[in-house]
């Protein structure tokens, strides 16, 4: 019985049986591998799990076993692994050995939007500096999409600082405002 691994949302995942593949509902063009296969294929080319391809329900949790090379890594005749070779047929991306870029799931995932913070602190404390922050958080958003990582992360720094500043000036304002009006209140 041949045990599965395959890629969901740019990160490994399995070790499942086909037929628990199936139950998975994958889509069709989802990379899989296992012990014997020189480097990750769409489940669709797999005769294997042809038979249970959008079956639907989702399966117990795998055990360990035989772990599958990294995600662009290819296994060459022998079962061994093979570093830094080719360029994969699906990502277009080298395989590399120890690290490299993280991929683009990877990094949203650890990446911060400061998007709709900004957009509350410019309707709830001050609104030209969280209109700073608002155009810098979505120069960030722009910049990600288009995979420019380094510009990404330097706009969200600035979304960052101006979110910071426009609640900073909120909160000023509001214990000056809450002072004057306790003031006009005692000697008013």
């Amino acid at each position: 019985m041949n045990y599965y691994y395959y890629i969901l949302n740019g990160k490994q995942e399995g070790k499942v049986t086909a037929e628990e593949f199936g139950r998975l509902g994958l889509p069709v063009d989802t990379l899989v591998w296992c012990a014997g296969m020189k480097e990750w294929t769409p489940a669709r080319d797999v005769a294997e799990l042809q038979p249970f391809l959008d079956a639907g329900t989702p399966p117990p949790p795998p055990g360990g076993g035989q772990t599958p090379p990294p995600y662009g890594q290819q296994v060459n005749n022998s079962g061994q692994a093979q570093y830094g070779g080719g360029r994969s047929q699906y990502g277009g991306q080298q395989g590399q050995y120890g690290g490299g870029q993280p991929d683009r799931a990877t990094m949203a995932a650890q990446r911060t939007n400061y998007l709709v913070w900004a957009i509350l602190a410019t309707v709830l404390c001050c609104v030209p500096t969280g209109v700073a922050s608002i155009v810098y958080a979505n120069k960030s958003n722009s910049a990600f999409e288009l995979g420019d990582y380094e510009q990404a992360e330097a706009a969200n720094k600035n979304a960052r600082l101006w979110l910071f500043i426009s609640v900073g000036l909120g909160v000023v304002g509001g214990i000056l405002s809450f002072a004057f009006g306790f003031m006009s209140a005692l000697f008013g």
